[in-house]
């Protein structure tokens, strides 16, 4: 009777925590965003860390040097993209007077029948100045107003990321307390081969994005296609989807010079075809490994996320793929447990060693290059000795004794 109740009790429980991870969904996967960002960026953190710099000073140049580039990109295509804004819907307005007037009295029998369909520019006016035209505008005001709480939101994923980035090391430690001493180790080991992965995935696409972006521009300008930042916004933002992005990025760039003659629409989508296979097969390897990663689970995940957030979703499926595939393939790594006792040794050691660098960290004076250099050196061996007794020869033949 009482295992039957405890069982009830557990499958309780389950549903509660399962019932508020998903009422609480947005802002775990703030938080989860916020953790993939800080392991994008931890490789710059250490870069300026290796030159002698102190950890806070580093990690504060490392975040300056993100949000300048950010900046920096938006005041550089803000000017031309509110420009090609214009000049787009100039051209719809233009092209839609063409099709309600000239159409009906010299256009084919197809383009006749089309504007037949068509309301009249007068009344179409005023049908936007009514009460559902009214709610169409307020739509697009919503969207507008959605934009700008997406740039808030990637505000709050970003302050998060600094605070974990500052004090990664105590949610680590704290973490891994609630752990077996002769698991920590190997928990950590998952944790930041975790957080290697996905750190990778993330800075591969946004790199990918902006060098799409700016070889998109830089090639329909110089082909003389219309609205060229708009339609290089779209080649780049498009590249972040899964699969379909290539076919997304093509599309626009192909109609839009299609309306100019047939070479030009070709070129540009061509144009477009050889910077996504370059970005593809000459950079992305440099950056991310997307082979070792199953297209299978891809999908199924890619199907969940995009029910469960939309677009944005869709577009961080593959990093919680890597992260879940790095989890299995780690775990899934050891079939036998080597003895408990070196393992405590190993997890102490560490832990000493965590606690020398947050006092460092914290100190007022800067560490110098000489002790960076020989605790990261301490960290590299330790790293090494439990990669070494978690290794298949070294069971087997603790097991032999």
């Amino acid at each position: 009777m009482r295992r039957l109740i405890a069982n009830v009790l557990v499958v309780i429980v389950t549903l509660v925590v399962l019932v508020l991870l998903w009422q609480f969904r947005a802002a775990i996967f703030l938080f989860l965003f916020s953790l993939g960002v800080a392991a994008a960026l931890r490789p710059v953190i250490y870069a300026f860390s290796n030159r002698g710099l102190p950890q806070p000073l580093a990690l504060g140049l490392a975040y300056l040097l993100v949000v300048g580039l950010v900046i920096g990109l938006a005041m550089l295509v803000s000017s031309p993209l509110i420009g090609d804004l214009q000049n787009l819907t100039n051209d719809l307005m233009v092209a839609y007077e063409q099709m309600a007037y000239v159409w009906p009295r010299a256009g084919t029998s197809l383009q006749q029948s089309i504007a037949a369909q068509l309301p009249n520019p007068n009344e179409l006016a005023a049908a936007l100045s009514s009460e559902s035209g009214q709610k169409t505008l307020l739509g697009i005001l919503g969207g507008a107003t959605g934009f700008f709480a997406a740039i808030g939101k990637l505000g709050i994923v970003l302050v998060l990321s600094l605070y974990w980035s500052a004090d990664h090391i105590r949610f680590e430690r704290l973490l891994l307390s609630f752990i077996p001493v002769q698991k920590r180790a190997r928990a950590r080991d998952i944790w930041r081969d975790i957080e290697v992965g996905v750190g990778s995935y993330i800075r591969s696409e946004i790199v990918q994005s902006v060098l799409a972006g700016l070889l998109l521009w830089m090639g329909y300008r110089a082909m003389g296609l219309e609205y060229p930042v708009l339609l290089a916004l779209v080649g780049g933002l498009a590249w972040l989807v899964p699969w379909l992005g290539a076919l997304l990025a093509v599309i626009p760039p192909f109609l839009v010079g299609i309306g100019v003659s047939l070479p030009l629409a070709l070129l540009a989508a061509g144009y477009t075809l050889v910077v996504l296979i370059v970005l593809e097969f000459v950079i992305e390897p440099r950056l991310f490994q997307r082979q070792d990663y199953s297209s299978l689970l891809l999908v199924l995940v890619w199907t969940i996320m995009a029910y469960a957030f939309g677009l944005v979703g869709i577009l961080l499926a593959p990093a919680l793929v890597a992260a879940i595939q790095i989890f299995f393939r780690n775990y899934l790594s050891q079939e036998a447990a080597p003895d408990l006792a070196p393992f405590e040794e190993i997890a102490a050691l560490e832990d000493r060693l965590e606690t020398v660098v947050s006092a460092l960290a914290e100190a007022e004076a800067a560490s110098t290059p000489e002790i960076h250099s020989l605790l990261q050196r301490l960290e590299d061996l330790l790293e090494q000795t439990g990669s070494y007794l978690r290794s298949p020869e070294s069971i087997s033949s603790s097991s032999k004794k």
